[in-house]
């Protein structure tokens, strides 16, 4: 595991992953993955260059629509994903 303190990861990316998993994946499942991929002090950004943590970048990902769970399972929701 990498523990880096300038990790930045762009939320677009964090989007893929959860595409990937066509069925979904549960929330904890997710945070699970992104702190074994990129370690403790990954910081993630969106297109407005915030910052969140692991947890942070979770709520907002759901509060803005971009990913939705149902049943327990996380997907991505395409029409709230920006293109660019």
């Amino acid at each position: 595991m990498k523990e880096v303190m300038d990790n930045v990861i762009h939320a677009h990316d964090v989007l893929h992953m959860v595409a990937e998993h066509a069925g979904g994946i549960t929330l904890k499942d997710l945070r699970t993955v992104l702190i074994e991929k990129y370690g403790t002090n990954v910081r993630f950004t969106n297109c407005a260059d915030a910052r969140f943590t692991v947890d942070e970048l979770l709520v907002f990902l759901e509060s803005r629509g971009k990913i939705h769970v149902h049943d327990g399972l996380a997907q991505v929701n395409a029409d709230r994903v920006c293109s660019h």
